[in-house]
């Protein structure tokens, strides 16, 4: 089965999951088999193969959200597509067999004096409790709670990979949400800012992309679900027409009416015209022009 390696957790099918999320399940099964046989009452009643299972899906949405395994030799690089690619098992000793729970540690790259313990905790047999706890320099500084019912999002265990699991879009997104929540928390209180586009307030994403062509707009507007509302907006789409063909358009409560009002006032408009914007631009332009919208507003942000 081909995978996509950039896919999400939350968009896995029946059919399809993330190529890293396949092989840490798989590598799972291939681990209980020799762990089992050592403690049949531990894992069959606190490490079960649900709770296992939930584990895996905590750790991935953990990388997705751009947090790093902490290492043992202390060294913490940058995160990057193959820090998902390469985490295909479960951290070492993440069972802990005295206090029946997982736990494991991990950290984000831009905040150097963080540390984030990950405690999961088996409860009453049908819920894992997932403990998030920030540290700064050792001292906690606050401690999330978030719980998962395995039960919900596991399906017939005796499947293939993707099958096994359902309603995987609505436990990655509370998860993710409550990280996202916790990570900009943290942020703030280093005075950093989000280090992605993510991060920018939504106001100045608008003057952002005003900035760009349509065609750069939609690239850039596909990246990921939050961006992709802004593809959405009949606003955006209306001052498009303006700027380009100063054409005054009637109102419109949809955004594709203005976004094929842009493509036939583009066919209509001779390609020699300086008033005719390029639909298609090359990849390369693009990326320069949208890296030069965000440098010249951030130029006028820092002169204001």
């Amino acid at each position: 089965m081909t995978m996509d390696s950039i896919m999400k957790l939350e968009e896995s099918t029946p059919n399809r999951v993330p190529s890293n999320f396949e092989s840490l399940v798989l590598n799972v099964f291939e681990e209980r088999e020799g762990l089992i046989t050592s403690d049949k009452a531990l894992f069959g009643n606190v490490f079960t193969l649900e709770n296992d299972l939930t584990v895996c899906i905590v750790l991935t949405v953990f990388l997705e959200k751009g947090f790093v395994l902490e290492k043992k030799d202390g060294k913490r690089p940058y995160f990057d597509r193959n820090t998902l690619k390469s985490t295909t098992q479960l951290p070492t000793n993440c069972r802990q067999k005295e206090d029946c729970c997982y736990k494991f540690d991990m950290y984000l790259p831009f905040l150097e004096n963080y540390l984030f313990n990950v405690i999961l905790v088996p409860l009453c047999g049908d819920t894992l409790v997932v403990n998030l706890i920030v540290r700064k320099s050792e001292t906690i500084e606050c401690c999330v709670v978030h719980s998962i019912k395995p039960a919900k999002h596991l399906a017939v265990l005796n499947q293939g990979v993707a099958a096994k699991f359902t309603n995987l879009s609505d436990v990655c997104e509370n998860l993710a949400g409550v990280l996202e929540r916790t990570k900009v928390q943290c942020l703030n209180a280093e005075c950093v800012s989000n280090a992605s586009l993510l991060g920018v307030p939504a106001e100045l994403k608008e003057k952002i992309f005003l900035m760009l062509t349509p065609s750069s707009f939609v690239k850039v507007t596909a990246t990921c679900k939050s961006l992709n509302s802004f593809a959405k907006d009949p606003s955006i789409w209306k001052v498009f027409l303006k700027r380009d063909f100063k054409a005054i358009p009637t109102m419109h409560e949809e955004y594709d009416v203005y976004k094929e009002l842009y493509r036939q006032a583009r066919e209509e408009t001779p390609a020699s015209s300086n008033q005719c914007p390029a639909l298609e631009p090359e990849q390369s332009e693009s990326s320069l022009q949208f890296e030069d919208a965000v440098f010249q507003y951030m130029s006028l942000a820092l002169d204001l």
